[in-house]
């Protein structure tokens, strides 16, 4: 079900973007009003400093593995703090640099989600993967809730494309591509590889591990192998860092044409953001690593579901035929 409806979704995004030179935001609000549209580009500017606290604490939490030394709970929110600064650094660049380095981490990083969503499968243990159906006493429903914003975590930048578009050479063409290729990855390789890891990787050991990728790898290609998917993890979520970067910056920049204004400069927003990310980041840590990150995630899918719920109506009140019924689906 949420395969279909974020590929709906990612449908009903890329679509939207067509009726519009700018972002998929200057497009919502060409359809809906330019109030809505503004208010879709704030909402969505205040997504991405959660985002990046959240991924940067992600690719802390690899490198974490790499140097138990930076294992710490305040070590691993230090680790985060660094990369969010050092990819914006890459961001000052324009968006060349980042999108070559999103597509490098983007191979490397794949490797190893295609190793556990394929091979990982063979060391699948159905009473490893039993054990840890809703531990802890909790409720079903709030098992079902909590795991549902985590998969729509994991599936939130299916909308970037349409954000960056006037960086491409073709947005026509490459809008769809970048949406619905990205979704169908991302449902095929992910959710294959987390549902091997829960069978492969003890309860008890998952949620304390910073790098479940690199624990799963460990269990049956040893500790040299763990190495190299724990980096490969470390890249992949540093390429995104970058790409997240870049749409925030772009989301205010379409938030200053919708207004009519010149405002602040690529350079002072992509910085600002950087700020802002940072002290949330420093500002969630935990003891808990795991609930430091889900805190920042929540905030981040209800925010961005209200973006593309917007954007959903807007298709619907657009578009005729198939993707009227498509937008319709999509809220």
């Amino acid at each position: 079900f949420r395969r279909v409806l974020f590929r709906s979704i990612g449908l009903a995004l890329s679509e939207l973007s067509g009726h519009s030179e700018g972002s998929v935001f200057e497009a919502i609000g060409t359809t809906l009003g330019s109030p809505v549209g503004q208010a879709a580009s704030l909402l969505y500017f205040i997504v991405y400093p959660l985002s990046l606290a959240a991924i940067a604490l992600a690719a802390a939490g690899n490198i974490a593995f790499l140097a138990p030394a930076l294992s710490t709970p305040r070590m691993i929110t230090l680790t985060a703090c660094i990369s969010i600064v050092i990819l914006s650094i890459f961001t000052q660049f324009g968006a060349q640099l980042i999108g070559r380095f999103g597509s490098v981490t983007l191979i490397v990083g794949g490797l190893p989600v295609l190793l556990l969503a394929t091979v990982g499968w063979a060391f699948f243990d159905p009473d490893v993967f039993a054990a840890g159906w809703i531990v802890g006493g909790r409720a079903a429903h709030y098992a079902v809730f909590e795991a549902t914003l985590l998969c729509f975590f994991s599936f939130i930048g299916l909308e970037v494309a349409s954000v960056i578009k006037r960086h491409m050479r073709n947005p026509r063409r490459d809008v769809p591509i970048a949406t619905v290729g990205g979704i169908l990855l991302s449902s095929i390789l992910y959710i294959s590889a987390t549902a091997a890891i829960a069978g492969i990787v003890p309860t008890e050991q998952l949620t304390a591990s910073t790098a479940p990728f690199a624990d799963a790898s460990n269990v049956f290609l040893g500790a040299i192998a763990a190495t190299l998917v724990a980096v490969a993890a470390t890249a992949k979520a540093l390429g995104t860092l970058g790409s997240c970067h870049l749409a925030a910056t772009e989301t205010w920049l379409s938030l200053q044409r919708q207004l009519g204004v010149r405002g602040i400069s690529f350079g002072t927003t992509n910085a600002t953001i950087a700020a802002l990310a940072l002290l949330l980041a420093w500002g969630t840590s935990s003891p808990d690593l795991a609930a430091q990150f889900g805190r920042l995630v929540c905030a981040t899918v209800v925010i961005t579901l209200m973006v593309f719920a917007l954007a959903s109506i807007a298709l619907a009140r657009v578009a005729t035929g198939w993707r009227r019924l498509n937008g319709a689906l999509s809220m």
